[in-house]
């Protein structure tokens, strides 16, 4: 794969991952919505997005493949390959226990970005490393460090 290839390849990646990234978050702001209205009538968007939320509990952003495609540049191996689901585990369904880890590392990372603070600023301050609080506000660790920070 040449240079730009993998240019290409990262960019795409990173706009698909951003755009999943930015419907989950409207899905945080409105946890609540998208439960069926008791007088049949039509979903009101909160009530669409709580659909769309219990959705991503039962088929997470692999969409219920187990997996998904990352982009690998290493020395052992370089291109696209089908890695476990980070939320899912590889299992498919994500557990309540996952989505809850998911929903405050998420929560976390909007007010962090709200700050203005890094990662490695706000890492530091917590006494912990960045990239466990990367893995914290992606839903890969629990969350406990986290929560409650309130600088």
């Amino acid at each position: 794969m040449t240079p730009e290839e993998r240019a290409e390849v990262a960019a795409a990646i990173r706009d698909a991952v951003k755009a999943e990234r930015e419907a989950c978050l409207r899905i945080i702001e409105h946890p609540n919505a998208g439960l069926e209205p008791p007088d049949g009538g039509d979903p009101t968007p909160d009530e669409m997005l709580a659909n769309i939320a219990a959705d991503i509990r039962k088929r997470p952003l692999c969409g219920g493949s187990k997996s998904s495609e990352a982009f690998v540049d290493g020395p052992r191996f370089n291109g696209i390959r089908l890695i476990d689901c980070v939320l899912c585990k590889g299992a498919g369904v994500v557990s309540e226990a996952q989505f809850e880890w998911w929903q405050t590392g998420q929560s976390h990372y909007r007010a962090r970005v709200d700050r203005g603070e890094s990662v490695r600023e706000c890492a530091r301050r917590l006494g912990i490393s960045a990239a466990d609080l990367s893995g914290m506000e992606h839903g890969r660790l629990d969350p406990a460090p986290i929560k409650g920070d309130r600088p």
